[in-house]
């Protein structure tokens, strides 16, 4: 089974590759979508803070945003586009939020035990431990996304 401070440590690389991708980035960059199927930057990490939800309740922790915060960056949500932004969040408010998940996220982990890692909850087969290495890989899955949108962003900059 896997240790708070691996968690920790996975953790950690989510948030610098998030840095790296949303750097300079505006609202309007982050609304930017690609020419084929696939969600934009401000979904994407909107995605990523909404399913940090069930995490924190996980940890202990509560969470940061009502399930109607959550409801535009949900799974099987509508894309965000340009047409319909006025759902989206401020780019530099999901950020923000992002980064405050992220602090209480690695506090909840730093105070967690290896034996806490191992604790099933009721209407979970598996422990807690291994639930939570699916959210890291999630978190990578689309953090490996952003990656393209930022240079659909630099981009668009260039030629536009």
């Amino acid at each position: 089974m896997i240790e708070p401070q691996t968690l920790i440590m996975l953790f950690e690389h989510n948030a610098e590759m998030m840095e790296l991708h949303t750097a300079g980035l505006t609202h309007e960059d982050s609304l930017l979508q690609l020419p084929f199927r696939g969600n934009c930057l401000n979904w994407i990490v909107g995605h990523i803070i909404s399913a940090r939800h069930p995490m924190l309740e996980m940890l202990g922790e509560p969470p940061l945003w009502t399930d109607v915060i959550r409801a535009p960056y949900r799974k099987g949500s509508e894309p965000i586009t340009s047409e319909n932004s006025h759902t989206a969040r401020r780019f530099a408010d999901l950020l923000a939020d992002y980064t405050q998940t992220q602090e209480t996220i690695m506090s909840a982990l730093a105070r967690k035990t290896f034996e806490d890692m191992q604790v099933v909850t009721e209407g979970f087969p598996e422990p807690v431990g291994k639930r939570l290495t699916y959210f890291v890989w999630h978190e990578g899955y689309h953090l490996g996304q952003t990656e393209h949108l930022r240079e659909l962003a630099v981009a668009n900059r260039v030629m536009g």
